[in-house]
C-alpha cells in the first residue's frame, strides 16, 4: 500500500478486515470456467468426415485425427504409446480439410499443450490465403447445427469413433 504524508498506515487488524470485506464481495471463477482466452472460435471435427493432419517433426511422422481446429491452432489425437512429442516441439503440418472445403493447408506449428492421448498445436507462419481457407471450414462447422456440434463430438467420442 502506498503511504502518503497525509495518511496513516493501517495496522494489521484494519488491513485484514479490509481484505475480508473485499474478498467477501468478490466472485471467484473456477479454473474450469467457460471464459476463454481464445480469439478465434474452435470447432470440433465432423465425425463422419474426419479432419486428418500429416505431422512431421524431428523424430515423429504420422497422420493424426484432429479433435478440433481454429484459424490459429488445432487439437490432435495421439495413438496409445505415441509419446515422442513434447511441449515446445516444432512441427510441420499438412491439414487435409474435408468436404465441403476439400483443400490441404501446409503450415508450421509449435506444440503448446500435451496430454497422454492429445496435444494442442499453434500454427506458425500461416499465410493469409491459408487462414481464409481455415476460416471457411470453421465457419461451415459453426453453421452446421451449431448447438449440436459439441453433442455430436461427445457422442462420437463415447462410441469410440
Amino acid at each position: 500500500m502506498a503511504v502518503s504524508a497525509s495518511r496513516a498506515v493501517p495496522n494489521s487488524g484494519e488491513l485484514n478486515t479490509s481484505l475480508r470485506d473485499v474478498e467477501g464481495s468478490m466472485t471467484y471463477l473456477p479454473e474450469t470456467s467457460s471464459i476463454s482466452r481464445r480469439v478465434y472460435p474452435r470447432v470440433l471435427a465432423e465425425p463422419r468426415r474426419p479432419l486428418l493432419v500429416d505431422v512431421h517433426a524431428e523424430h515423429f511422422v504420422d497422420v493424426l485425427k484432429a479433435r478440433d481446429i481454429s484459424e490459429r491452432g488445432a487439437g490432435l489425437y495421439l495413438a496409445p504409446g505415441q509419446h515422442r512429442l513434447a511441449v515446445g516441439d516444432v512441427v510441420s503440418l499438412v491439414i487435409n480439410l474435408p468436404a465441403p472445403v476439400n483443400v490441404s493447408v501446409s503450415v508450421g506449428g509449435c506444440v503448446r499443450h500435451r496430454q497422454a492421448d492429445f496435444f494442442g498445436v499453434e500454427f506458425l507462419g500461416l499465410r493469409p490465403a491459408d487462414q481464409r481457407v481455415l476460416r471457411r471450414y470453421v465457419t461451415y462447422r459453426l453453421a452446421d447445427n451449431s448447438w449440436l456440434t459439441p453433442v455430436k463430438g461427445w457422442w462420437a467420442a463415447l462410441r469410440g469413433c
